[in-house]
């Protein structure tokens, strides 16, 4: 088995760890290791291209912004967060978990239901699944 990172990797991996995390902790007054943990799995998997690729352009009123939907359907799992409740709960006084999701800190939060629906259509078009598919493409 290889285990050498290809020029990429190594280039991507220095970036994350002595460019990203130190700018975001510095912005954020400091980050616990578990949101750090998150900001790695978000870089990682790129997660926003494959949400931007399905959001369609529809008449009416504008969705909710998917992509920090998905990011936070991503530190639920990384938190080990149950519920949606309880994931609403930590984005309402965890500011510095609002922001690495991309939430606005001045609006409101999505409701419930909008989570709630938000994540079956995500479970629904396998994200996760095409994620995790467009990682190994990429041999990350």
């Amino acid at each position: 088995m290889n285990t050498t990172l290809s020029p990429f990797l190594k280039q991507r991996f220095q970036a994350l760890q002595y460019e990203l995390i130190p700018l975001v902790a510095a912005d954020l007054d400091g980050i616990s290791s578990k949101l750090e943990r998150i900001i790695r799995v978000l870089e990682w998997s790129d997660i926003e291209s494959l949400v931007y690729q399905y959001q369609g352009c529809a008449v009416g009123r504008p969705p909710a912004d998917r992509c920090a939907l998905a990011c936070a359907f991503i530190a639920k799992a990384e938190l080990g967060i149950v519920t949606t409740r309880g994931l609403i709960e930590r984005l309402e006084v965890d500011r510095r978990l609002r922001r690495i999701c991309g939430f606005n800190l001045y609006k409101k939060l999505p409701s419930e239901g909008t989570f709630s629906r938000v994540f079956a259509e995500f479970a629904a078009r396998k994200l996760t699944t095409r994620v995790h598919e467009q990682m190994v493409k990429s041999n990350l």
